[in-house]
């Protein structure tokens, strides 16, 4: 038998809700893309691909880089990510995203959007982040609408990246925080610091960036002190946009996520308590709630729309 739960449980759902929990207590896909990714198919040529799904494009088009670097491995992560310590390795990436960009045909449009994702795009120094750049500029031109953005780890991203990347066109920036509490970032390998973080994000908004914050919930140790002093904590640092993710436990997909003590992770009746509290908390802080775990302030584009 395990530890008791911790003081989240004390946040009790009604009979009914907990008996809706029970009846759609069940895995399924993520909503973030569509169709969703258990509908995806395979193109089985490469011809398919250039001739039936990049010829015939028209129009202004968004486009999405994946930069799979990482320099230590977080343990919740369920991205398509590798942990790398040379820069080497990143020279090597951009020698291959090049040959593959100039295989490709030239269709008939213009980049209007380009968002850079990952694993952590600033794992890449700022010049490889430019060369990054100049590749896609160099196979389409850029849109007179365009706009960047990029994902962002706290630890990692400096001043210098934030200049470079403003110079060339980039408003957006998301960072990847999940909590401030000390145990819980020490127990999924990443031990920022609060003042860390807030540090960044000022310096983001002193670059003119529009600043996304990443959380998490259903973490190891998690409580509803705990996250409630996170959802705080960051409302404090005044991101325009926030993003509520809970945790997904797959560690048959993702074998670092066996590290976890199963035991330490809260159960699903704690966890819809840590998202609805979230909800609460930023709904009545003045955040619009966007989609199901995304918010932003009233005034952001996102939430105007």
């Amino acid at each position: 038998m395990g530890r008791p739960r911790t003081d989240v449980a004390r946040v009790r759902l009604s009979s009914r809700e907990a008996e809706l929990l029970r009846a759609h207590d069940r895995p399924g896909p993520r909503y973030t893309s569509y169709p969703i990714v258990p509908r995806w198919t395979s193109i089985q040529a490469e011809s398919t691909l250039l001739s039936e799904g990049i010829a015939p494009l028209r129009g202004p088009v968004a486009l999405y880089v994946h930069v799979p670097f990482c320099q230590d491995q977080c343990l919740y992560c369920g991205c398509t990510m590798v942990v790398a310590r040379q820069q080497a390795a990143g020279d090597r990436f951009l020698d291959a995203l090049e040959t593959q960009l100039n295989a490709l045909p030239k269709p008939d449009v213009q980049v209007a959007r380009l968002h850079l994702g990952g694993g952590t795009p600033t794992w890449l120094t700022p010049d490889q982040l430019e060369r990054l750049f100049a590749m896609v500029t160099a196979w389409r031109p850029l849109h007179e609408t365009f706009s960047a953005s990029i994902e962002a780890d706290p630890d990692v991203t400096t001043d210098a990246h934030l200049e470079r990347l403003r110079s060339l066109g980039f408003t957006r920036l998301s960072y990847g925080v999940q909590s401030l509490d000390p145990k819980v970032c020490e127990a999924v390998g990443r031990p920022q610091r609060p003042g860390m973080v807030r540090d960044r994000l000022a310096a983001a908004r002193a670059h003119g960036f529009s600043v996304n914050v990443d959380l998490m919930y259903g973490l190891p140790g998690q409580t509803l002190d705990t996250w409630s002093r996170t959802l705080e904590g960051v409302c404090d640092m005044a991101p325009d946009r926030l993003a509520v993710f809970g945790y997904a436990h797959v560690p048959w997909m993702k074998p670092h996520q066996e590290a976890f003590d199963p035991e330490e992770l809260p159960d699903q009746e704690a966890r819809l308590a840590l998202l609805l509290h979230a909800h609460d908390l930023l709904r009545s802080g003045g955040w619009t709630r966007i989609g199901f775990d995304h918010f932003a302030l009233p005034d952001d584009p996102l939430a105007v729309a």
